[in-house]
């Protein structure tokens, strides 16, 4: 009780401090233009920002992909499984089961420790708490010496009628045995997961002593000379020593690290740069005689470099042991490189604990303009640098940010290592521990960004993103031009009649056609409907498709008939949310470099549905962030920023016709699923963006009549479209999605880390 009425707390202060923040001028204002719904949609977003955390990321999991043959196995049989527990904590248990919507008996899990031969842990769930097509949670209390420990779990249904669980008797795994064979989904999770699934990656990841060791003895073809650049300023005697050594410590030796000291007044900060300096000749200072500010200093230890790279060093901050050798074998494998960046995570400020692993995707430039993903560590050729100029005075707090964005644009190659390389201090004066501490930062980055985008021919304005430190650009929209909304639809007449209704009501974008292409309904209320909007308003046509249901040649059939610059291609079961989701949709499509735009979809129960999509997660594709509050950052702030993706749904694509008619359109051969995967690689292939933006937002009430995927004909479509896609797409499935990180998870739409 006193954690609810805690929290009810903090709730009303989170509320009265965003109502005093906005204003109730302002909120009077947005409740007038987005309406009331979409004022409290914000509201809940700022409220939610406090308690939003990482997802609870099992320790083991077995999952059957959907397109698999899977079959209920009714519990009046009992259903063990055995499993091995690689951490302490052991603490709960998540079965998919079915009930066919129908009230069912009760399951019962005993737990027993293998070893020991005795029970350990007995969870009861009524039938109540039997999820369909769901998973059913077993919690229970931590079992603290649970590591390295085998454990039975046995599931026994109370009686009839019985519950079920799915289960895929031709695929196993290693990871749980079952008595009956084959596999069932399973989570099983650890109340220290949190603390212990980063260690677990770095022991499984990172190199060990051994291997550093046959690190320092390799002989690369390419040899270049790396220059590690670092001004300081009263660097804390910890800080600083911890910098050096993690310098002094690298496998690759063909380094000089060139630090200027910007006239610390901490007597120990020359002390201790001399001792270094005198014991390694590979170690360059200079002493200012006045404080120049970051941009002067960092300039002032260039001035020093006569490396062929430069790479770019906080004084707070370490590298990892092996980060000079990644770059420079990045580099033998990529001769053209001349900006590489890596992965990174923070460091505890007494260096003891590192945490937040910030797992990046592949170059991506859309989401370099909504905040600074690349940040550490960056290394950029020296010819490059020299071309586009060294750090800029005016963009103090953000002079990388600056600098990275000039060095990108005229970049060759921009090559990302997915490896943690760098370890960024987290104390109350680091943007890491506090991103308010240096708020002038936020300024600078936005002046950097508006420039950026005057320099690449863009013209629009630059504005706060949707946290701090992010950022969003309201490019101009050209001309107005002509969307041409696509809308299948077969019977489901209130469905559709909600989304034109939003499309009408709430759209301050005009300029657009609605297509409803017409395809089998049966029910008479669906034909008065037609009639009734064909009277009312001359910017809606319906076309009939007579064939046999393909939703890629039924919006190829539509597409050719559209008159608009712009297709947007919509699902029948959608509802706009926010007014102006069309402006935000097209600012992006009218660009020539981007081929395709998709938009965030929420479930009616607020959580994400569509935040785009990642291949390769469950097989094939999976949606990003799926089921997570709909006021989350994700991971990241992913669910809060403009990106670059593989892919982004068809339930609403939006892109340009030209690009639509010079891929071809929709592939038929994917009648019903993976048709937008498809085409969004497609345009991917030919040389265009696809950008995914969360200020367009609907709700997507997903169709409730396919129901599940257990029927013999419905297993056989799904493996049909699922072997066409391996094989025209294999070779991007094998080598990963650019826009996410080989590091993360697969088995789940979370971005928790792959273990």
């Amino acid at each position: 009780m006193t954690i609810r009425i805690g929290r009810a707390f903090k709730a009303i202060l989170k509320l009265t401090q965003f109502i005093n923040k906005i204003n109730i001028i302002k909120s009077i204002y947005y409740i007038k233009n987005n309406g009331l719904k979409a004022f409290l949609f914000k509201v809940k977003r700022e409220l939610a920002e406090n308690y939003i955390l990482l997802s609870n990321v099992p320790v083991i999991e077995t999952n059957m992909l959907a397109y698999r043959t899977q079959r209920p196995f009714r519990l009046d049989k009992s259903v063990k499984g055995i499993f091995k527990f690689p951490i302490n904590g052991l603490n709960r248990i998540e079965i998919l089961t079915v009930n066919c919507k129908t009230r069912t008996s009760g399951i019962k899990l005993i737990l027993v420790d293998t070893d020991e031969r005795r029970i350990v842990r007995k969870v009861m769930l009524s039938g109540a708490k039997i999820k369909d097509n769901n998973y059913s949670v077993f919690e229970f209390q931590p079992i603290n010496d649970s590591k390295n420990k085998k454990y039975e779990f046995i599931l026994e249904g109370l009686g009839e009628p019985y519950p079920a669980i799915w289960h895929n008797s031709d695929e196993s795994f290693d990871e749980i045995k079952l008595n009956i064979g084959g596999s069932i989904n399973c989570k099983i999770y650890s109340s220290e997961m949190n603390e212990s699934l980063y260690s677990i990656w770095i022991k499984n990841n990172e190199p060990n002593n051994e291997e550093l060791e046959r690190q320092k003895l390799f002989i690369f073809n390419y040899k270049p000379k790396i220059s590690i650049i670092v001004p300081v300023w009263n660097t804390p005697k910890r800080f600083l020593t911890d910098m050096i050594e993690s310098v002094l410590n690298q496998t690759y030796s063909y380094w000089e690290l060139c630090i200027a000291d910007g006239a610390s007044n901490e007597e120990h900060v020359r002390e201790c740069i001399e001792a270094y300096v005198t014991k390694d000749k590979r170690i360059k200072v200079k002493y200012l005689n006045e404080n120049k500010g970051i941009v002067g200093n960092s300039n002032e230890a260039l001035g020093l470099a006569t490396g062929d790279y430069i790479v770019l060093l906080d004084h707070d901050d370490t590298l990892a042991p092996f980060a000079l050798f990644e770059i420079v074998k990045a580099i033998n494998e990529n001769p053209d490189a001349d900006f590489i960046y890596s992965d990174e995570d923070k460091i505890s400020e007494d260096g003891g604990k590192r945490f937040d692993p910030h797992f990046k995707p592949d170059w991506s430039p859309d989401t370099l303009k909504s905040y600074n993903y690349i940040t550490h560590l960056s290394v950029i050729k020296k010819e490059l640098l020299d071309e586009v100029g060294w750090f800029k005075e005016g963009y103090e707090g953000s002079q990388d940010y600056d600098l990275i964005l000039r060095c990108t644009e005229k970049a060759l190659n921009v090559v990302h290592i997915p490896k943690i390389l760098y370890h960024w201090r987290f104390h109350e004066n680091s943007t890491a521990g506090n991103p308010a501490a240096k708020l002038y930062a936020y300024d600078a980055a936005k002046k950097a960004l508006a420039d950026h985008i005057n320099r690449i021919g863009f013209k629009g304005k630059v504005s706060d993103g949707l946290f701090l430190s992010s950022y969003k650009i309201d490019y101009d929209i050209v001309e107005l031009p002509k969307v041409s909304i696509i809308i299948p639809n077969k019977d489901h007449k209130n469905d559709l009649e909600r989304c034109i209704n939003s499309i009408i009501n709430k759209s301050t974008y005009k300029n657009y056609e609605i297509i409803i292409v017409e395809n089998g309904s049966t029910e008479q209320l669906v034909f008065d409907y037609y009639n009734d909007v064909m009277k009312r308003y001359n910017f809606i046509e319906i076309l009939s498709w007579n064939d046999v249901f393909n939703y890629s040649a039924v919006n190829n059939f539509a597409a050719y008939h559209a008159n608009g610059e712009i297709l947007l291609f919509l699902n029948n079961d959608v509802e706009v949310i926010n007014k102006n989701w069309l402006e935000e949709m097209i600012m992006h499509v009218q660009r020539k470099d981007v081929g395709a735009v998709g938009a965030k979809l929420y479930y009616p129960n607020d959580t994400i549905q569509h935040a785009g999509v990642i291949l390769g997660i469950l097989g094939i594709a999976g949606h990003s962030h799926k089921n997570y509050p709909a006021m989350s950052n994700g991971y990241f702030g992913r669910l809060k920023i403009v990106q670059n993706l593989s892919a982004v749904t068809g339930a609403c694509l939006m892109i340009r016709k030209e690009v639509f008619n010079e891929i071809g359109g929709f592939d038929k051969g994917f009648p019903l699923v993976f048709n937008d995967v498809d085409v969004c690689l497609k345009i991917r292939k030919n040389g265009y963006l696809v950008v995914w933006t969360p200020y367009a937002e609907l709700y997507h009430y997903e169709s409730e009549t396919r129901g599940y995927e257990d029927t013999p004909e419905k297993q056989e479509r799904f493996n049909k479209e699922i072997e066409l896609f391996k094989k025209k797409w294999g070779d991007i499935l094998e080598s990963g999605d650019p826009y996410y990180n080989q590091n993360l998870t697969l088995k789940r739409e979370d971005f928790s880390i792959r273990i």
